[in-house]
């Protein structure tokens, strides 16, 4: 299950092992609580849109594109975070999307094994973040 800012979003399931249909309720000013098709693997609201990962690894994302926070990236992930502006690609590797605000598109490099922006948690275990203070990021406790 994931909250946006007003709406919400949670896995159903179909009967699939592993691969649910999307159910959405609250504001759908934008589209955002329209979710496509069964399919997914996890989902992610955000303010007025929602990615979601399709059970072959690609991002799918529907409502307000304002800012291109529906432009996703392809290739094929495990992990979407924060209302769908940042991935985990399979590769351990993560992508974000649009270019606006807290450095979110600028995500460090390396390996890792959960991100939820703009930090995230390396495969040695430490926590990283990225931004600026100005964006209000904040160093990781250690």
């Amino acid at each position: 299950m994931s909250a946006g800012f007003w709406h919400a979003c949670g896995l159903h399931d179909v009967g699939l092992a592993d691969i649910w249909a999307i159910e959405c309720w609250g504001w759908n000013g934008d589209g955002q609580a329209n979710a496509p098709v069964s399919g997914f693997t996890a989902v992610s609201a955000g303010y007025a849109h929602t990615c979601a990962i399709r059970d072959t690894g690609a991002i799918e994302c529907w409502g307000d594109n304002k800012y291109g926070q529906t432009d996703a990236p392809t290739g094929s992930f495990t992990a979407v975070g924060d209302g769908g502006r940042c991935a985990l690609r399979t590769n351990g590797e993560i992508a974000c999307w649009p270019k606006w605000g807290a450095g979110q598109s600028s995500p460090l490099s390396g390996s890792f094994t959960a991100v939820s922006i703009p930090c995230a948690i390396r495969t040695s275990g430490t926590i990283e973040c990225w931004g600026t203070p100005l964006d209000g990021v904040s160093p990781p406790i250690r």
